[in-house]
């Protein structure tokens, strides 16, 4: 009966019903003559719970006399032990106030009671309570709980701080100043500190002692823009442009792409009547900004600074390239070639660099097929222009090459990838061995330290196996390689991450956030880092494998590959074209995706994983909230959404689309306005219009083409469309992986190179072949077929959806990249 009887306690005790614990064990105690140690100690533990210290004291007292001290510190013990889990429960269930009842009657009744890792988690808590309570301004709250924060720990340096800010949010000065005060002497290195009391020191009136705080903020380690912005504007407020101009400038040391700050200094320069210095910083304001259409948008106030500027003072070769750049990426290629066949004439000792980012300046968007063809050519008759002085410099002994020269050499290789190239639809096999036997010939002669091979140490019983993998795009095309991290076997391999960032300021959040969780060493790199302190960070990780997950996408990214950093070195199909690089052993590619001859297509001995090669996450589309009519789309249509980036769209399959809509007069196509803005999408409108004319039809009432739209826009519109038509010439990776998981009926036609082959791989995988077309003549019926048969199209969607998970978070094709990296290893160790 007694062993019943407890259960139901500890069943109260559970619950959090104290009163109806500590009425039965009263009751039960009075009643029995030989009352149980274990009801004494329920007892205690319910008196403590319902925060009647004295009650359990008083019972704790009379209990002294009965019992050794022995048990005395066991049941100590047993409580403690209790009530920590009970307060740990507290918090998982963000019942933040009993936790804190209870851990300070803890402390009631053990006096020495201590636990830090438990104190650190319930402060955490309530600072985070706070916090909210701080971003939705209530501020009068927030300080009530950091108060608390403080009666528990009265030496939080980051409560004090944040108290100070409510306080001067509330207007209520002379407090902030005293709890700010108090985060300095807790914590005089955290520079946010000097920051607020320049605020609150600036909202008092004392705007030279504000000057002092916020120059002493900037002055440590720390870069922290507000301080240099309220410095910047305090120095505005008192007439000072100069000295705020001082202050953007020393931040921009830090920061050079900061477009807030470029900005504001743009702001000053006009308020000073600087115009060509304010469009100087405006221009790069924008430039930086990374918002649709920027280096359109640049244009404008370059071609100010340019007008207005002598030849002999615009010495700034970075300008003339980044100007170039506005004219390349706006599709004005023979305008950026012009300024930079310009700037060769002005800076004769980057005459390689100048030739090399002409050679590379390659359309957007072609016109027709005679212009790829044209550039195509333009590409190689400048590669071996390139060759010629490359040789003449190389010919020279290594003490006659000119530190102009060697950096000439250097800048020629990081400036510019061969991006563009790749989206002319033909093998670049040839074409990139050309021009990666050039690079190497520079490299081998600058960098040779870094060219001969990598001793090979590893010893499959010592260690685990370490990979590599190197980028500047995490955040976007790392989605595609991420599963690898995630699943790969972590008892038999290693994975470094080498993120390379452009800023000290690079956010650290969302996909970077999962890398380093997954990964086990996580470096942030800054791409203007001396070469050989990059290369010896590399160096020293004693790599087995180096994997460049999108090759041919960034300078940086090219010229480390042509290194030899890992004694195995890897390229992927984050980028899915031959690096040409002898440096560079294998190309990792998906078994789906290649054609039969696809060893013709690579310079590098091709691997060919299972599936897609790639491990892709699956998402859920959210619930639709918006009607066609939200994004000015015809409810009576058949949607037929081309999403992709229109640079993939070429001229010659121009005409698939108004064949389509001859035999479908309901036909909407829907295009949605790329990065660089409507600028290139009005030539693409220019060769619609012309492929539509000669059908006798007329593209602007079958044609629509939206801004840039969020991704929840952008996954609605999928939901709401009839037909996903994939691009001809370079398939849709995550944009085909969007509208499966949508139900989206896919057609697509296989490619001759795997760039042209996703979508026809993820269909092969979830088994859905119906709409895969073996010609463009069978794309095309297949793709009038699905807009007029509805119940077709049906049929095709509910299969879809039925057998979409079959392509996400592949373990398949992880098994074998693990088997590719332990056969690789096994073959080196075999050769040596």
């Amino acid at each position: 009966m007694k062993t019943e009887y407890l259960k139901l306690i500890i069943e109260y005790l559970n619950v959090n019903d104290y009163g109806s614990a500590i009425d039965k064990l009263l009751n039960e105690l009075q009643n029995s003559k030989e009352p149980l140690k274990e009801e004494y100690f329920y007892l205690s533990l319910a008196y403590i719970l319902s925060d009647q210290i004295e009650s359990f004291q008083s019972l704790w007292l009379s209990l002294l006399l009965e019992i050794s001290q022995n048990e005395i510190d066991t049941w100590i013990e047993e409580l403690v032990q209790f009530l920590e889990k009970k307060v740990s429960k507290f918090l998982q269930e963000e019942k933040l106030e009993e936790a804190k009842t209870l851990y300070e009657s803890l402390q009631a009744f053990h006096s020495s009671y201590e636990n830090p890792v438990l104190s650190e988690e319930l402060i955490n808590a309530i600072y985070s309570l706070a916090s909210n309570l701080s971003l939705i301004q209530k501020y009068e709250n927030a300080i009530e709980v950091y108060q608390e924060i403080l009666n528990l720990n009265p030496n939080h340096s980051f409560a004090w701080h944040s108290l100070a800010l409510c306080y001067y949010n509330l207007d209520q000065y002379f407090e902030a100043k005293l709890s700010i005060n108090k985060a300095i002497e807790l914590n005089p290195d955290f520079v946010q500190n000097y920051h607020t009391l320049g605020l609150i020191l600036e909202k008092m009136s004392k705007d030279d002692e504000a000057i002092f705080f916020y120059q002493k903020a900037i002055n440590k380690d720390y870069v922290f823009l507000d301080s240099y912005t309220s410095l910047a504007h305090l120095y505005i407020k008192k007439n000072q442009p100069e000295k705020s101009i001082e202050i953007y400038e020393k931040f921009l040391e830090y920061s050079p792409q900061n477009s807030f700050v470029l900005e504001e200094l743009g702001k000053i320069y006009q308020s000073i009547e600087n115009n060509t210095r304010a469009s100087y910083c405006l221009g790069y304001s924008v430039y930086f900004s990374g918002q649709v259409g920027c280096l359109y948008d640049a244009l404008t106030y370059f071609e100010t600074v340019y007008f207005d500027t002598s030849k002999s003072s615009l010495k700034n070769i970075n300008f003339y390239i980044d100007f170039s750049n506005c004219y390349a990426m706006s599709n004005q290629t023979k305008a950026a070639i012009l300024l930079l066949e310009e700037a060769i004439n002005l800076f004769p000792e980057k005459k390689l660099t100048l030739t090399r980012v002409i050679q590379s300046s390659l359309p957007v968007l072609y016109e027709n097929e005679q212009q790829i063809d044209f550039y195509r050519n333009h590409f190689n008759e400048f590669l071996d222009k390139l060759t010629q002085k490359v040789d003449v410099i190389l010919l020279k002994s290594n003490d006659d090459i000119t530190p102009q020269e060697k950096s000439d050499l250097k800048s020629f290789i990081t400036i510019r990838s061969n991006f563009y190239l790749a989206y002319q639809n033909k093998n670049e096999l040839f074409i990139q061995a050309r021009y990666s036997k050039l690079v190497q010939k520079i490299v081998n002669r600058a960098f040779p330290q870094w060219c001969s091979s990598v001793p090979f140490i590893h010893t499959f019983s010592s260690r685990k196996i370490r990979i590599g993998l190197v980028s500047c795009r995490l955040e976007g095309l790392g989605i595609l390689y991420l599963g690898w991290l995630k699943y790969i076997d972590k008892s038999k391999f290693e994975v470094y991450v080498y993120n390379i960032v452009q800023n000290h300021d690079e956010s650290f959040t969302g996909l970077k956030s999962e890398f380093k969780k997954y990964s086990d060493e996580f470096r942030i790199i800054l791409i203007s880092i001396d070469s050989s302190l990059l290369c010896n960070i590399m160096l020293n990780d004693q790599l087995d494998i180096l994997i460049f997950p999108d090759l041919g996408m960034d300078g940086i990214i090219s010229f480390l590959s042509f290194l030899r950093l890992s004694p195995i070195q890897c390229a992927t199909w984050g980028h899915p074209v031959t690096s040409g690089s002898p440096t560079i052993d294998y190309f990792i590619s998906s078994d789906l995706m290649e054609p039969a001859n696809a060893d013709e297509h690579y310079s590098e001995k091709l691997v060919r994983l299972p599936n897609l090669g790639f491990s892709i996450p699956s998402f859920s589309p959210p619930a639709v909230t918006k009607c066609r009519l939200d994004f000015q789309l015809k409810e009576d249509s058949i949607i037929y959404f081309c999403s992709q980036s229109l640079f993939k769209y070429l001229p010659q399959h121009d005409y698939v689309l108004p064949a389509i809509a001859e035999k479908n007069p309901r036909a909407e196509f829907v295009f949605v306005d790329p990065m660089h803005g409507r600028v290139v999408t009005e030539v693409f409108q220019k060769r619609l219009e012309k492929a539509f004319q000669e059908f006798g039809l007329d593209f602007r009432h079958y044609c629509t083409f939206l801004p840039r739209q969020s991704r929840t826009d952008f996954v609605t519109i999928n939901q709401l469309a009839d037909v996903f038509l994939d691009c001809l010439s370079w398939s849709g990776g995550l944009t085909t992986r969007d509208a499966l998981s949508c139900g989206l009926p896919v057609v697509t036609r296989p490619g001759e190179f795997m760039r042209g082959r996703h979508s026809y791989a993820m269909l092969k995988m979830i088994g859905v072949t119906e709409t895969i077309a073996e010609t463009e003549e069978e794309y095309i019926e297949i793709a009038v077929r699905l807009g007029l048969d509805t119940e077709w199209r049906q049929q095709i969607k509910t299969k879809i959806l039925a057998n979409k998970n079959r392509l996400f978070d592949d373990r398949e094709c992880i098994r074998g990249l693990e088997s590719f990296c332990q056969q690789a290893l096994q073959d080196l160790a075999n050769s040596n």
